[in-house]
Parts: structure tokens; sequence; C-alpha cells
């Protein structure tokens, strides 16, 4: 199911985030660039 929302990369990246493991919290960032790109053809760094 795809979203037909969309949301500009200003407010993305204006929020903040943390990534809870093991019961504690780590600051992260917001990538508008996809992690995994199945045929390896272009990823973000």
């Amino acid at each position: 199911m795809e979203s037909t929302v969309r949301v500009k990369s200003d407010y993305v990246n204006s929020g903040t985030y943390k990534i809870e493991i093991a019961d504690k919290r780590y600051p992260a960032r917001a990538s508008l660039c996809p992690m995994y790109a199945p045929k390896g053809l272009r990823i973000c760094s």
C-alpha cells in the first residue's frame, strides 16, 4: 500500500529523532534516500 501524502524535505529535516535499542535511546537522523537498493544501482551515503 503506497501513501498518497507528500511530505516536504524541510519538514522531515526539522524534526528530532531517536532510536530505542535495549531500553536506551540514541540520536538518529532522517534520510530521504532509501537505505537499501535491491539491485545496488544507487546507494545514498
